[in-house]
Formats: structure tokens, C-alpha cells, sequence
């Protein structure tokens, strides 16, 4: 059945019908759980399947994959990995979990790696039924984790306790206006608990009464505040919201606008004056995923709503768009600590109309590609000097789905 998920058809009818792509994370996220199971096992983490490829980030040498078992305390749950982040010598890594048996929505994990060290389960407060657990790091010392809880999506954010053990601490969220709930919320750090929100608001079930969320928190001590947005927005009817954030500290930079007709990116100003820069048609659902300087060199995705890869390349404060072929859809953005940017996706083969096999797509902004010898789909990265993370689902095989290390 999971096949159906990722078909251009259905694709195409989630963004018609609920103006989100369907297997961008936003729905089907159970179906990724169940392909990524295999991967969560009771115990210690250990390190299995190693693969190689040909060519290294930003040289010649080889690219080594390794496979990350994780650990899971409850053996009648199953997990899949949502979002990755790096910060100093630490690595992050979210997941939702799933019940077995009923395939009812679990807790959150957050596994933490420092170092040379083993990944190892970060202790938070208890959490029910979550929904897109995003983890953002602003240094080795700092990282949150947003989610939304329950069957009333509630907002939730855990920050990093100073440390030596891996724990959160949960801190004050933001919360929807009178009357809706959160559809899918992101988040963006920066020091001193600078914290950005960006996603949709909904009614009900009403899907096609959608309204765009972004909110802004100073300091952590200080509170959450709604922020203005632009005055020209069209209707936010079947649109997925603020998709898309790249800012500087102060406030200023991009902001990214999935209206169901139409994309956009808006720059602002430190002074929360928004300008229109860029647009994009028919040719993509939304836009997400950006990073690198907003005052330099970034990349963005678009998911197409055709078979060829979108990319948004920001240089000297222009936005153009590149078209991928080597690529059916692109589903994440990392940088390297030297500053190389990373974009990672899929290439889907099909047979009598059907997806039925799934290449995994790693490229640089200049489009080289990198050999990745996993079947799959890339879903979440995370560099660091010599050494990586990759998740990878809708894998072929069902054991072949989850983390990777890669070393080049």
C-alpha cells in the first residue's frame, strides 16, 4: 500500500485537495515510520552495513556509508527519523514513534551524538502523540526541538539543558489564534533563544481555510509574538503557509510563501519591511527547506509537481531556479562547516505508471552529483568537518531505511 504514497497521482491530489505535498513529511509520515521500523532496535547503538561510494564531499576521496542502528526503550514501538541538526561536535536526531500493533501516534525521541561518542537517548519531558518533531542547533551547547502534541497539536518546544547529560527542559510555545490549530510549524535558532516559528494555522478540518504562521521570540526570557507579514498575500486559501525561513539574527532576510498557485519568496528587513523577490508557478506544490547566508551564497527546494527536481540558487541577493533531471524531487539542504551546500532527494523509477523503486539523490549547489549506494530517499542531513549524517527512507528494502553515517 505504501507504494500509493508515492505516486505522482497522489501526489498531486494532496496538493489539490489539502494544499500540502503528501510525502514531504506533512502527510503519510506514518507510512515513512512503518518503511523505517526496522532500523530502531532495543539496547545499544551499534553500527552495521558499511557501503562505499566513489567520490567525497568537496574532494576526490571515497564517501562511506554506514548504517546507525538507534535504540528504542519500548520494543512495541517503531520510529521514523523526521529532522537532523548539527551544532559544534553534536549531532541531533528527532523521530516520531508508532505503536506496532494499533499505529497510533507515540512520544517523540531525540537521540544526541557528541564527539566520538555512541548516539544516545536524550531524556524530555513526556510527550503523547507528536507530529513533525523539528530540531534546530545554534551550537554545541545550544538546541531545541519544536513538535506539535496530541490530537489538538498542541505547540511544544524543549530546549537543551547545559550539560554534561543529554536532557531537555520544555519552555513556553507558541499558540494558535482563537479557534484553530497548527498544521505543520518549523523552527529557526539562533543564540541566546532567538527563536523563529513558521508554518500554517487551520480550522478545524477545514483545510481549505488555512492562514500563515509566523512567530518571533526574542530572548528566552522574553515572549512570543505574532509577526506581520506581508500586506500583498493573496487569500491563504490551500496554502501550506510560511514554508520556507532564511534570516540573519536581527530579523532580516527571506521568507517563503506556499500559496497553492503559487510560490513566493518575500525578503524583509530588520525592520519587518517585506518586499517581493521571486516567484514560481505551476511548476512546484511549495517551496522549503533553504540554507546557507542570506547575504551570500543559499539554496532552497521547490517540490515540482512534474518528474524533475527544483532547486532555488540565491547568489549576490538574486534568486533563479534550476531544474534538476537526474532528480524526480528533492526533500533536504545541509551545509558543510566550510561552507559547502548540500541538496538531497530521490529519483523515482516507475513501471506501468507506478512508483516502484527509489533512487537516493545527493548534489552541491554547482548540481555535481554524489554518489549515494543506498536505494532510497533522502529525508534529512547533517555534516560535520570529516563526517556526516544521512537518513534515508522509502527504501526498497525495509532494513536498508534509517541513519547513516558517511565519512569522506
Amino acid at each position: 500500500m505504501w507504494k500509493l504514497f508515492r505516486t505522482p497521482w497522489f501526489k498531486l491530489v494532496c496538493a489539490a485537495v489539502l494544499g500540502i505535498g503528501c510525502d514531504h513529511g506533512y502527510l503519510g509520515d506514518d507510512v515513512q515510520a512503518e518503511i523505517a521500523s526496522s532500523d530502531f532496535r532495543r539496547g545499544t547503538v551499534d553500527n552495521v552495513d558499511i557501503v562505499d561510494g566513489d567520490r567525497g564531499v568537496g574532494s576526490g576521496n571515497k564517501m562511506t556509508f554506514r548504517k546507525v542502528a538507534l535504540s528504542l526503550s519500548d520494543e512495541k514501538s517503531m520510529a521514523g527519523i523526521y529532522d537532523l541538526a548539527v551544532g559544534g561536535n553534536v549531532v541531533w536526531a528527532s523521530a516520531y514513534t508508532f505503536n506496532r500493533t494499533t499505529r497510533d501516534k507515540g512520544p517523540m525521541v531525540v537521540w544526541e551524538k557528541v564527539g566520538s561518542k555512541d548516539f544516545a537517548r536524550a531524556t524530555l519531558p513526556p510527550t503523547h502523540a507528536v507530529h513533525f518533531p523539528d530540531v534546530c542547533a545554534v551550537s554545541a551547547e545550544e538546541a531545541y526541538v519544536l513538535a506539535l502534541d496530541g490530537p489538538d497539536r498542541k505547540a511544544r518546544l524543549f530546549a537543551r539543558k547545559p550539560g554534561d547529560k543529554p536532557l531537555f527542559e520544555e519552555q513556553p510555545a507558541v499558540e494558535p489564534s482563537e479557534g484553530r490549530y497548527f498544521s505543520v510549524m518549523r523552527l529557526a535558532c539562533f543564540p541566546g533563544g532567538n527563536l523563529w516559528v513558521y508554518g500554517s494555522m487551520q480550522k478545524g478540518d477545514d483545510i481549505g481555510n488555512k492562514v500563515h504562521a509566523l512567530f518571533h521570540r526574542p530572548s528566552t526570557h522574553e515572549a512570543w509574538q505574532a509577526v506581520p507579514l506581508p500586506h500583498d498575500l493573496p487569500p491563504p486559501s490551500w496554502s501550506s503557509g510560511v514554508s520556507l525561513l532564511l534570516l540573519r539574527a536581527d530579523g532580516s532576510g527571506y521568507a517563503g510563501f506556499s500559496l497553492g498557485g503559487e510560490a513566493r519568496i518575500y525578503e524583509r528587513t530588520q525592520d519587518g519591511i517585506w518586499e517581493k523577490v521571486f516567484a514560481i508557478g505551476d511548476e512546484a506544490l511549495q517551496i522549503t527547506s533553504a540554507v546557507g547566508d542570506p547575504s551570500g551564497r543559499a539554496v532552497a527546494i521547490a517540490q515540482p509537481k512534474g518528474n524533475e527536481g527544483i532547486i532555488l540558487s540565491l547568489e549576490d541577493a538574486v534568486w533563479s531556479t534550476k531544474i534538476v533531471p537526474e532528480a524526480s524531487e528533492f526533500r533536504a539542504t545541509a551545509q558543510t562547516p566550510e561552507g559547502e551546500l548540500l541538496i538531497g532527494g530521490v529519483r523515482y523509477s516507475r513501471s506501468g505508471g507506478v512508483v516502484d523503486a527509489a533512487e537516493a539523490v545527493l548534489v552541491n549547489s554547482d548540481l555535481q552529483r554524489l554518489p549515494v549506494p543506498v536505494r532510497g530517499r533522502v529525508h534529512a542531513m547533517g555534516f560535520l568537518s570529516k563526517t556526516g549524517y544521512v537518513a534515508i527512507n522509502f527504501t526498497e528494502k525495509v532494513e536498508d531505511a534509517g541513519l547513516y553515517e558517511v565519512r569522506f
